[in-house]
């Protein structure tokens, strides 16, 4: 890669913040939209855009903050590129300025992803070459990158331990996750909220704040239109890879594989790691016999090595 930048020590990898005005014109209610004080991670903080230094975008699971997404980041952060990771409304300190606003978000694919292309906009970049997703992130991650009017703007995607394409990760909780957001829409009823919650379980959430989110954001997935942005992104043919582990507790290995499989993603691309790293085919996958959900933290450097491919169509020279 031919750039005047030294290679970044990845150490400035910390809490920063920025307002984000977002969907406005998106509520009947609040046309104006709303005012996220944003907490984000940035390696190349107050640098103007560079279209010659590697852009690569973090996106978070549910729950989670942009901390989640370090162990990856920071190895390309080394490698010189400017990496990019908001925390979604609704999870760690992002909030809104405003109080109140903060239920007026309700968590569906479109709201995350016109506040992530928001957010993007107030830092003034102009391209992402590599968008990475974990968990709920994924559904976002698809429509910014085949939905249609943005493709240009992201450029390739790298979907980790994604939610399936054809039932929700919590069916269990979903019935629970619909009561929990009728009462949490009437502010006069929240208390009985907190008898509710210890009974809501959906992985990690242990928080009010996070079981809140996740039962919103589940009630507002629509699971036909994200398995039709995983089919745009066959047929427009962008460049992507799917990690996941096949000893996931919530999700059988099959759903991964359909996934894969409503990707475009190739059997024949499909690797599984060993220990033993192949150099990935594109479009591809790769699975982890032995693991869960969590690979993001337990391989965070073999997933750094396998998404290098996806770069490398941009910038051939990058290495680590």
């Amino acid at each position: 890669m031919n750039t005047s930048h030294t290679s970044h020590d990845g150490k400035s990898l910390v809490n920063r913040y920025i307002f984000v005005q977002t969907l406005d014109q998106f509520y009947e209610d609040v046309p104006d939209g709303i005012i996220l004080d944003t907490a984000y991670a940035d390696s190349r903080p107050g640098e103007a855009y560079d279209k010659h230094v590697p852009v690569v975008l973090g996106l978070h699971d549910t729950p989670g903050t942009h901390h989640d997404l370090l162990p990856i980041l920071g190895t390309f952060a080394k490698l010189g590129c400017r990496t990019i990771a908001p925390t979604f409304p609704g999870h760690g300190e992002t909030q809104s300025l405003m109080r109140g606003l903060d239920n007026v978000f309700c968590h569906s694919t479109i709201e995350r992803a016109l506040f992530v292309h928001n957010f993007l906009n107030e830092l003034d970049i102009r391209r992402v070459d590599m968008v990475v997703a974990i968990g709920a992130a994924c559904y976002p991650a698809l429509r910014l990158c085949a939905g249609g009017d943005l493709t240009n703007f992201y450029r390739s995607m790298a979907l980790i331990s994604p939610w399936p394409l054809t039932r929700k990760r919590y069916e269990a909780n979903i019935e629970l996750a619909r009561r929990i957001q009728y009462l949490w829409d009437n502010p006069l009823l929240r208390p009985p909220v907190r008898w509710l919650l210890p009974s809501y379980k959906d992985g990690k959430s242990q928080t009010i704040r996070e079981k809140v989110t996740s039962a919103y954001l589940l009630n507002n997935l629509n699971l036909p239109e994200a398995a039709g942005f995983a089919l745009a992104a066959g047929i427009l043919n962008v460049p992507r890879f799917v990690m996941f582990g096949e000893c996931d507790h919530e999700v059988e290995k099959n759903l991964y594989y359909d996934f894969v499989d409503k990707m475009e993603i190739p059997k024949a691309n499909i690797s599984t790691y060993k220990g033993k790293l192949d150099f990935p085919k594109l479009p591809g996958a790769m699975a982890f016999p032995e693991d869960n959900y969590d690979i993001h933290m337990e391989h965070p450097g073999v997933i750094s090595i396998c998404l290098l491919s996806l770069l490398k169509l941009f910038y051939p020279n990058i290495q680590l």
